[in-house]
């Protein structure tokens, strides 16, 4: 079985890790070839097959050159598949242009599996990704990273059961026990920066994180503060920097902003597979958790709450046994299982309920 694996959105980066930790499940079942720039992965996954390719355009704005090598990446894509693949699993796509695909290779669309992140809540804000997107919904495979992604999905565009899959996001292997320094870090890029105004705000007029000594850092694209106890920093984190955050915080704030729906988040995998407590806003993903993992994932639903909350929990945060759970779901065997009903289509007797 020949599967090709590619990244039809031009320079995809947020996903390198998950990627990697997919393609080192695919190669268990398939022969993967594995489309990418050179250099692209940090990790060369033995038995994969790479095929290097990097779309180029001299035309400048940043917007133009992603869409038109994403127009490239689909072109490449419809020319490797003449060597005959059994499937073609894309991790990412733009909704509007991956009709060109549908197009072109009509025959093969019921080969094709596209991993959904943010695409939903795209075409749920603009009418004319909805409208792009009924055109092919139901001729290819949707994998989502979470079920009520996936039941909203088959709900809201009316897909067939078995078009549908869940893929479990695989954890997040470089993160390890370490001293906990801070109280709270909330570092992830999707913050919306309302929550930071605010709580800047509400320390700059109580102390309150001072007074409690609590050690907040957080993450802005728009603010910077330090008084010493809430930290905000803006700017560009190396891996190291945020997984030395990560690592040493004793719960993890996710502030995101309501169009935030239907997708997951990487940085709560990375808390969840450190063992670390999740506080998130009050959109889809976190009530979803705080259902399913009601013992390490909490909301709130606003900057007040917040800060009354990481006082409150300052001592006394536990390990419960929802973050075995979540790993047990989210582990090697799970994504190879999903893996394995998705291309092999048989019944993994291990799967947890």
């Amino acid at each position: 079985m020949k599967i090709l694996y590619m990244n039809l959105l031009y320079n995809n980066s947020g996903q390198r890790r998950m990627d990697e930790n997919i393609i080192s499940e695919l190669v268990k079942i398939a022969e993967v070839y594995v489309v990418c720039p050179e250099g692209w992965y940090k990790h060369i996954i033995e038995g994969a097959n790479y095929i290097h390719y990097c779309p180029r355009t001299i035309i400048r704005n940043k917007r133009t050159i992603n869409y038109i090598n994403s127009i490239k990446n689909i072109g490449f894509a419809n020319k490797l598949s003449k060597q005959g693949f059994d499937y073609y699993l894309f991790a990412s796509y733009e909704t509007i242009l991956y009709s060109l695909w549908s197009i072109i290779n009509p025959r093969i669309l019921s080969k094709s599996y596209v991993i959904h992140n943010n695409n939903i809540d795209g075409i749920n804000e603009k009418r004319v990704k909805k409208l792009f997107f009924n055109t092919y919904a139901n001729k290819i495979n949707h994998v989502v990273l979470e079920d009520f992604i996936g039941e909203y999905l088959k709900k809201e565009f009316n897909l067939k059961e078995e078009s549908v899959f869940v893929l479990p996001h695989p954890l997040n292997s470089n993160i390890c026990n370490e001293e906990k320094i801070y109280d709270c870090v909330g570092i992830s890029n999707s913050n919306d920066d309302t929550w930071i105004r605010e709580i800047i705000h509400l320390e700059k007029e109580t102390n309150q994180f001072k007074n409690n000594g609590c050690k907040v850092v957080l993450r802005s694209s728009s603010y910077s503060f330090d008084d010493g106890y809430l930290s905000v920093i803006n700017g560009w984190l190396s891996d190291n920097e945020y997984n030395k955050y990560i690592n040493t915080a004793r719960c993890i704030f996710l502030p995101f902003p309501n169009t935030f729906r239907y997708r997951m988040s990487g940085s709560v995998v990375d808390a969840f597979s450190n063992h670390t407590v999740v506080i998130g806003s009050g959109i889809p993903l976190f009530n979803y958790y705080a259902t399913v993992y009601k013992n390490i994932c909490k909301v709130v639903n606003s900057s007040k709450e917040f800060c009354k909350t990481i006082i409150e929990m300052k001592d006394n945060l536990t390990k419960e046994k929802d973050f075995d759970l979540f790993i047990q779901r989210h582990s090697q065997e799970q994504v190879l299982n999903s893996l394995k009903r998705m291309f092999i289509s048989e019944t993994i007797d291990s799967e947890v309920k």
